[in-house]
């Protein structure tokens, strides 16, 4: 594990918080530690810290490479601040609904609340 990231797994959540904006080689290896876990429950990756910048290239490498190494369940980001979340709204879209859900919030409740609805889990 990272010191700019703890990976942990609550109520069957994968929880990835970030203590510092990640680049993209941070994502990466949170992306590759996550992958080890073998772990097929949900995600939640938290941007609280003050977000991130990556540059349209970063992101569709990003993409592409969670696409690669792990397994399609539900995805949320949290992204309260506005640069983190236009950004998180870019990995949304260049992910696509088609390969699991993913969606982007401003606060923990709303993305834990999404994460655990009843609907979401059973496809």
């Amino acid at each position: 594990m990272s010191s700019t990231y703890s990976l942990t797994l609550e109520h069957e959540i994968a929880t990835i918080r970030f203590a510092e904006a990640p680049n993209v080689d941070v994502l990466f290896a949170a992306i590759d530690e996550l992958a080890l876990l073998k772990h097929v429950g949900p995600r939640l990756w938290d941007l609280s810290c003050g977000g991130f910048a990556l540059g349209q290239r970063d992101i569709v490498v990003l993409v592409e490479h969670a696409k690669t190494k792990l397994p399609p369940v539900p995805a949320a980001v949290i992204a309260p601040d506005d640069g983190s979340f236009g950004q998180a709204r870019m990995c949304e879209a260049y992910r696509g609904q088609d390969w699991s859900p993913f969606h982007v919030f401003r606060s923990e409740e709303s993305a834990r609340k999404w994460l655990t609805a009843t609907d979401l889990q059973s496809g």
